[in-house]
Parts: C-alpha cells; structure tokens; sequence
C-alpha cells in the first residue's frame, strides 16, 4: 500500500474513532491513532510537483514555438496542459486541507472533553441584546454562530456585521473625478463567556466599547495592568466596585 492510501486509512480511522467516541478516552484513543502510526500523517506530493514541473518546461516550450516559429497548434496544446497542472493543485490543495479539518477536529473535540463543553441551544440574540450590551454590537446583522455549555457557563461564537458609508473618488473617462458613497460591510467575530451564579448587574467591562450608550459612572480599580487593557463603567460604581474584587482583577 502506497503512502498516500495509508494516510486516507489513518484518517478514516481517526474520523470513524471520533464519530463514535463517548468518552474523553475515547478522543485519546483517536488521538493516540496518529502517534502510533507506522508512517507519517502527510500525503506524498514529489511525483505531483514533478509532473507539474515536466508539464511546465513543455507549456514554455510550445509558448516559443508559437512566438518565435508561428506554430499554431503551440499555443493550444500550452492552453490545454494548464488543466492537468490546476488539478493537481486542487488535489494537493484538497488533500492539505482534509489532514488540517481532521486534526482541528480532534484538538476542538479533546478541547471540549477537557473543559467539560456541550453543544447548547443558540440562545437568541434579541434577547441577549436586553441583557448584555455586548451583543448590541452590530448594526446590520447579529448572530450566535456557536454556543457550548460548561459547569461554570456558557462560551459562544458571536459574529456581527456593521454598515457603514463611505465617500470614493470615481474618475470618468474623461479624467474628472466625482464622489461617490460606496456602502462598507465590516464583519467581526468575538468569543466569550457567560458565567452562571453572577448577581451584578448594570456593570461594563469592556476593551472595545460597544456600540451605543454606555453606563453613566466609571471605575478604576487599583491595578496598573488591569485599567490599560480594561475601562469599566456602572450604573452605580459602588456596584462595580463591589464586583471588581481583587481577586477578580488578578483573574481577569
């Protein structure tokens, strides 16, 4: 068996071990598949890059005869063998890319095991937006892309998209340039946590401030560190300042 059909073997494995797996062991027994593995997880590609090399040299040499001798059948023959040589790539490319989905898979899966993470319902966006100003980010579009539960909480993929407007310079053809406004889709991706058994409320801590209106007073623990990465702000700061332990500063 050559190399390339023993890595679509190991992989096979890995995938059928993970589709069945119930147990953190489990995911280490996938895992453990590619540590054991006579050969190395990587497809074999020298025979590809020489054909493709051999395929090149003949492309240049039907590209000269075309221009310097006036060979027409040249020119088309050079066209046709860029085919074979894209396919290659997209088998190269392909094959790349199933190896990285494969063991991104089993490092998420083992990441999930270890922090005790479940996939949950998405909870709706609408509603979250009432109680966090976190999720009042975007102006276009908002959506929970990705939501797990843990012991402690809940971690989501949040994406949101803002809209906005922007003036450009259009030149004609007669060289005049003229503003014109161009609408501008910025997407943005954020993860976070949201912790159960946390009574504060009306408390901000933000690196990004969101969009919209903020609370009225802010506050300024003692830390150096944290108040350069962090600006917090509350409806009341003794509310924040009562959330804002040392302990939690030194964590956060």
């Amino acid at each position: 068996m050559g190399q390339n059909k023993k890595v679509n073997t190991v992989l096979k494995m890995i995938e059928s071990k993970m589709d069945s797996a119930k147990t953190h062991d489990d995911i280490h027994a996938a895992a453990e598949i590619v540590t054991r593995a006579p050969i190395r997880v990587t497809y074999f590609h020298t025979h590809y890059y020489a054909a493709i090399a051999g395929m090149m040299v003949a492309i240049t040499a039907c590209l000269y005869a075309y221009f310097h001798h006036s060979v027409d059948w040249a020119s088309i023959v050079a066209m046709v063998m860029v085919i074979p040589i894209l396919t290659l790539i997209v088998i190269m490319v392909s094959r790349h890319r199933k190896i990285n989905t494969v063991i991104k898979q089993l490092r998420d899966a083992d990441l999930f095991y270890d922090n005790d993470l479940t996939p949950a319902r998405i909870p709706s966006v609408k509603k979250l937006s009432k109680l966090f100003y976190e999720f009042r980010r975007g102006n276009h579009s908002r959506e929970i892309i990705k939501c797990f539960k843990s012991k402690g909480g809940y971690c989501y993929h949040f994406n949101y998209i803002d809209r906005r407007t922007k003036v450009v310079m259009v030149q004609d053809r007669r060289g005049v340039l003229t503003p014109q406004t161009q609408e501008v889709f910025d997407t943005y991706d954020r993860y976070g946590l949201i912790l159960q058994g946390m009574h504060t409320k009306q408390v901000l801590v933000y690196s990004d401030k969101p969009t919209g209106a903020v609370y009225p007073e802010s506050f300024a623990p003692t830390s150096t560190a944290f108040r350069k990465k962090f600006t917090v702000v509350s409806a009341k700061s003794i509310d924040a300042a009562k959330f804002l332990r040392p302990a939690v500063v030194l964590e956060m």
